[in-house]
């Protein structure tokens, strides 16, 4: 069977520009680069160990799991393949996975969302989308799916479903909350998938840093500068270790940590990030008209394929050979050189057979405050109740 299958991602670089669509959509050429690009290798290896951390646990810590993964990809690609900055990215990798630990302690925690009996971490869904059987036809397709990874559901005191959904970065962003695609089309597709609602994302962000004990000046005392790479935790255990009690550390100390404790807040300290963000009824409805619309554009046999340079084509992969194109210069030869067909051809994670995992799974026992949770019965996809 001819099965068209659209992604998040592929409909965000359609409306980008046709041309890379063209070149990197499963629909089409499918192509990515040879050389690991930093950014996708670092969020692979998080995504990873955030799955297992909070699904099977298979590793005793996420900084083993993190190693693990490090190991596993150097060997199935090679050191030639990997990124650059490899060696300072997986020290940074380990060092974000003990600060995580730490950052949990003492704060809200959601419990994974078990169905039937398995953690949903990295849950791969496949939801059919309703396109007229005619024009499938024409496109060259028998049916059409949309496909994604849901990174986390979790379920909270009050028995609602979130899906989670991880972002590594430089910088912590959240402007983007509201037009998010991702966040509505994950909620929309896990509705679809349990067959009850989902209420909203948690939207977790790691800034690509770790804090810093505070600064020692060669006074013997501690800095007050507003630069310092801490947090309101270390800068109060600096204290207490040095002073034995905050009531007797000097009150300018104790202001520089009233001002880091302002500048924080449950869900976030400069280095993670976690915000609930509320989806209704009617924006998920909305996004499965936008995605069937999408669609019917993408199949099209027939679509123009113009680029859509404006001033943020310096962040594409393609922009050589797609310049080359334009100028008449060698662009396939751009192409043959530095890109290949998608690994998503070849299996999802082909380096996961080279894992080591230092326990055998565990039988996944759903909590017992879940056992009240129902079946899941998918609505139609366009029409989540």
């Amino acid at each position: 069977m001819r099965a068209a299958v659209i992604h998040t991602s592929d409909r965000i670089l359609f409306k980008r520009c046709r041309r890379a669509w063209n070149w990197k959509s499963p629909l089409r050429q499918h192509l990515q680069k040879k050389e690991r690009v930093l950014p996708l290798w670092f969020g692979t290896g998080w995504h990873f160990m955030l799955e297992d951390y909070h699904g099977k646990k298979q590793y005793p810590t996420p900084a083993q799991a993190w190693r693990d993964y490090v190991k596993a990809t150097l060997e199935y690609y090679g050191s030639e393949y990997m990124p650059q900055e490899f060696e300072e990215a997986k020290d940074l990798g380990v060092a974000m996975a003990d600060y995580y630990e730490l950052w949990l302690q003492g704060r809200e925690s959601y419990e994974t969302y078990y169905h039937e009996g398995v953690p949903q971490t990295e849950v791969n869904f496949k939801i059919a989308i309703p396109v007229d059987p005619v024009y499938l036809a024409t496109c060259g397709f028998d049916t059409c799916y949309y496909e994604g990874t849901i990174d986390r559901v979790v379920i909270d005191g009050y028995g609602n479903l979130w899906i989670v959904e991880y972002k590594t970065a430089a910088q912590i962003f959240e402007m983007h909350y509201l037009t998010d695609p991702q966040v509505t089309s994950y909620c929309w597709a896990a509705q679809m998938l349990y067959g009850r609602p989902v209420v909203g994302c948690i939207y977790m962000q790691w800034r690509k840093d770790v804090p810093s004990e505070p600064r020692l000046l060669k006074s013997g005392k501690l800095s007050l500068a507003d630069n310092q790479k801490t947090t309101h935790r270390q800068y109060r255990d600096s204290l207490i270790r040095i002073y034995g009690d905050i009531q007797r550390a000097p009150k300018d100390y104790v202001d520089f940590l009233n001002t880091i404790a302002a500048q924080e807040n449950p869900d976030y300290d400069g280095f993670v990030r976690r915000d609930k963000i509320l989806r209704n009824q009617q924006s998920l409805q909305s996004e499965g008209v936008k995605i069937l619309m999408e669609v019917t554009d993408m199949l099209n046999p027939e679509l123009p394929l113009y680029p859509n340079p404006d001033r943020m084509c310096h962040w594409c992969d393609m922009r050589e050979a797609c310049i080359n194109l334009d100028d008449g210069s060698d662009w396939e030869s751009e192409i043959e050189d530095n890109f290949e067909p998608s690994e998503h051809q070849r299996g999802r994670d082909p380096w996961r057979t080279l894992l080591q995992y230092p326990t055998q799974p565990k039988l996944m026992v759903p909590p017992p405050n879940q056992s009240w949770l129902g079946s899941s019965q998918p609505h139609h996809p366009l029409t989540p109740q």
